[in-house]
């Protein structure tokens, strides 16, 4: 038995998903203003990956969809696909939910933590907002010493 299977890793003749990050923060969002982000999904086995599905779990799973999926069904060792997740906060406050990757093998599922929070107008102030109330601010002439 090798060091790297007594610590945990898949021995290197089986297959090994691996994400490019264990969780993905959308941080607050209004309703009606999506979040995109990428997670890369790669074999770090020895055998090829057959992934036998991808998908959503959790209290808010429906707040998550796919904007693009994994274009092939089999990952050989060291190949990687892109995966694209779409976060729409369909209420406010804090919505979270996982990111399901199941392949055939002994460490399936792999898992990516997602968190968005849902914000409503008034919690939430945008660039343009801040723009125009310094403009304001500015023309108050209001000085700073």
């Amino acid at each position: 038995v090798s060091a790297s299977t007594q610590r945990g890793a898949a021995p290197p003749e089986e297959a090994a998903l691996h994400a490019s990050a264990a969780a993905l923060d959308f941080g607050a969002r209004r309703m009606g203003r999506d979040g995109v982000q990428d997670v890369r999904i790669s074999n770090r086995g020895g055998e090829p990956a057959h992934i036998s599905g991808m998908g959503f779990a959790g209290e808010a799973q429906d707040d998550y969809s796919f904007e693009r999926e994994c274009d092939t069904k089999e990952l050989t060792p060291r190949a990687g696909c892109d995966v694209r997740v779409r976060f729409s906060p369909s209420e406010p406050g804090p919505r979270k939910a996982l990111l399901s990757v199941e392949y055939f093998g002994r460490r399936s599922p792999l898992i990516v933590k997602l968190w968005g929070e849902g914000a409503s107008k008034s919690s939430e102030t945008s660039a343009s907002e801040i723009e125009a109330y310094g403009d304001r601010v500015g023309s108050a002439g209001v000085r700073a010493e």
